[in-house]
């Protein structure tokens, strides 16, 4: 994984830009400051299903973890009077917006800067959302010590009242009625169950967090409330289920952590305003927390502990003075260009800034290998269009689109669409290729991306016209499955007859594909196409896409409890191209779906035995102990109930008769939910 370093006479801060840029470390005198997740273990936590634990993550645009978090990003060194800083940035494309993280760590000093720079450069208003979110790692005496007023916290239980104000650190697990005495919530190990704590008041403009290990050591973060109000105290409960979250993503004794997060916003429940043309910038800092000689109070009363901490701030610093003084610089050189990028991100922005001008509307001709400066954005450069095809082969239909209004023959005769651009002038770049009928070939691709633009703006109606149009012209498994999820309704999985239909599709073009390329007819568009599985990532579009619609099948199928349709798809899947057998390996929503197909759709008739059922169930019951599920999902949440299910069929086998409930109340005592397909709390 490629690492970025900065470094100072006594800090040195480690980025991931292969992972959104993460701040994976912070160590001070070798010590370290974060959580630094010794694994890489990614989870259904993000909205690419690849969230990890640890270090510093930026999250934008959207509400909860960002589309970015394990995704490349572009890094560059920024040359300035008080010495190089490192520059994390990258273009959202969904609300075509950019995000900029200036760190800064003066050559003597003892604190991390960073300013969050968030640029609109839409003719329009967007709703911002960002958060700052800092792993620390705990122990049994750690503390985290901060200014509240208040807490708005996560009640868990109660999807009527989600959050409630409470008092801060003192209130009562049950809820801010319960007649139990409050507990100390300014330590982690007295969480019983993961909660949020948004912070509220108490720190006046200069706000700070910190937490320390007991022996008065940790990390410090300071932010201005003016510029950043929001503030969060994120816990792992000490439950048996949130402990086996917690050594899921990280490796056993070594994954145990918090989260300190800073934002705009007073709570992620809520976004932020950022005007059309706008930026927004804060500057937040990260220091060493070191004091064992004051230890006892800051495990003593939480007022006086809370007084230490932000005497230790205006003494040791940063003070405010120097909060503001180093604010301002890196204000100054926000738009300052880099002197050399160290990594490369997405396409996407490069693409964007030769498509608009800074008022928003498509350009005028370009060079294709000059970089254009991005709107309202000059300090970020994303390279030319062709370095960006170069770095990204997704992108080359869309830059054909820009310089020669048709996505080419590459794109027209593909089985599978790798990428979307759903913006305003995307759409109206597109509508103008598909009114000219200059490339009739053009024609279904064009329909199909108008369709996934009016679905994605919740023009449903559009969106149906514009796929069934496209599939007027070619029938893809893309149209039929966007045609199903349009059918099933929005947050609802797509209906079953419409991925079946979209499966045989895809699995029709593959193979076709497979024997032009053994034939010789047509050169392979994934690597070893014939020869051996695929390679299991986004160089081989076919298999990423064969997976992701597995997945959608199965669970479609097993949500109507189609158990006979089910069988006789896996008993297809034998007939089925190499290439797309190979993509399935290892897609535990499919192995999860075969899991309930053997014991649900087991064949029945009245003769059916109880030790045929119980053989059934045995084969599940192996599959369920020794499941590795890194994800929650619509097959998970049935995991519990298939193995209760399997457990009664091999008690009644046992015992030669069905069972009554008590005794079904025993085998549920005697065989409990294994916590490794038990998600129950999971967040």
């Amino acid at each position: 994984m490629p690492i970025v370093t900065a470094s100072s006479a006594s800090l040195v801060a480690t980025f991931f830009p292969a992972t959104g840029g993460k701040l994976a470390s912070i160590t001070a005198n070798n010590e370290e400051l974060l959580f630094r997740n010794p694994v890489y273990q990614p989870a259904n936590l993000g909205r690419l299903n690849a969230w990890t634990s640890g270090g510093v993550e930026w999250n934008w645009p959207r509400l909860g973890h960002s589309v970015f978090t394990s995704q490349p990003v572009f890094v560059a060194e920024v040359a300035t009077a008080r010495g190089p800083l490192v520059r994390v940035y990258e273009f959202d494309r969904e609300m075509n917006t950019t995000w900029q993280v200036d760190a800064f760590l003066p050559p003597n000093g003892t604190t991390l800067w960073t300013r969050v720079t968030v640029n609109n450069p839409n003719p329009t208003p967007v709703a911002g959302y960002w958060w700052t979110n800092v792993g620390a790692k705990i122990g049994e005496r750690s503390r985290v010590v901060l200014p509240a007023d208040l807490a708005i916290v996560s009640t868990g239980d109660d999807p009527a009242r989600p959050l409630e104000a409470a008092p801060f650190p003192f209130f009562a697990d049950a809820g801010a009625n319960a007649s139990f005495a409050p507990t100390d919530h300014s330590y982690p190990a007295n969480y019983g169950k993961a909660r949020e704590n948004f912070i509220r008041g108490g720190g006046g403009d200069h706000a700070f967090m910190s937490i320390h290990d007991g022996r008065g050591r940790g990390l410090l973060h300071a932010q201005s409330a003016t510029q950043a109000e929001g503030r969060k105290y994120w816990v792992w409960g000490t439950d048996d289920d949130d402990a086996a979250r917690m050594r899921f993503l990280s490796s056993p004794g070594d994954g145990d952590y918090v989260e300190l997060q800073a934002g705009p916003a007073p709570t992620q429940s809520q976004t932020f305003p950022l005007g059309a043309g706008a930026r927004r910038a804060w500057t937040e800092s990260f220091s060493p927390l070191a004091m064992e000689a004051d230890a006892t109070k800051l495990n003593g009363p939480y007022a006086a502990a809370v007084a230490a901490v932000a005497e230790r701030l205006e003494t040791v610093g940063p003070a405010r003075a120097e909060f503001d003084d180093v604010d301002a610089f890196l204000a100054s050189v926000a738009d300052a260009p880099p002197s050399r990028v160290l990594h490369r991100g997405g396409a996407w922005g490069a693409l964007h800034a030769a498509l608009v001008d800074d008022a928003g509307d498509v350009a005028a001709p370009f060079s294709t290998s000059e970089a254009r400066p991005f709107p309202g954005a000059p300090g970020l450069a994303f390279g030319s269009v062709d370095e960006a095809v170069a770095a990204d082969p997704a992108a080359r239909p869309w830059a054909s689109l820009l310089v020669n209004g048709t996505f080419g023959a590459e794109a027209n005769t593909a089985d599978v669409v790798t990428s979307f651009m759903v913006d305003d002038a995307w759409v109206s770049l597109m509508e103008r290729a598909l009114a000219s009928a200059a490339h009739p070939d053009d024609a279904w691709l064009l329909h199909l991306h108008l369709g996934v633009a009016a679905h994605h703006r919740a023009d449903y109606a559009g969106a149906m016209a514009h796929y069934e149009a496209s599939a007027a012209r070619k029938r893809t498994a893309l149209a039929a499955r966007n045609v199903a999820a349009l059918r099933a309704g929005p947050g609802a999985p797509p209906v079953a007859d419409g991925v079946l239909e979209a499966w045989a599709l895809a699995a029709a073009a593959a193979s076709a594909h497979g024997d032009a390329v053994a034939s010789g007819r047509e050169p392979a568009r994934c690597p070893a196409a014939v020869a051996g599985p695929p390679p299991r990532d986004d160089a081989c579009p076919t298999a990423t896409f064969a997976r992701n619609l597995a997945r959608e099948v199965a669970a479609a199928l097993v949500s109507a409890s189609r158990w006979t349709e089910l069988r006789d798809w896996f008993a297809s899947l034998r007939d089925e191209d190499e290439r797309v057998r190979a993509a399935l390996s290892g897609a535990m929503d499919v192995d999860l779906a075969r899991a309930y197909a053997a014991f649900h759709g087991r064949e029945r008739s009245s003769t059916t035995s109880l030790e045929a059922s119980a053989t059934a169930a045995r084969g599940v019951l192996r599959f369920l102990s020794n499941a590795k599920i890194a994800t929650t999902s619509g097959l998970t949440g049935g995991l519990p109930e298939l193995w209760t299910q399997c457990q009664y069929a091999v008690r009644a086998a046992t015992l030669g008769r069905e069972l009554a409930v008590l005794e079904k109340h025993h085998v549920r005592l005697d065989f409990p939910v294994p916590r490794n397909i038990n998600f129950a709390g999971a967040t």
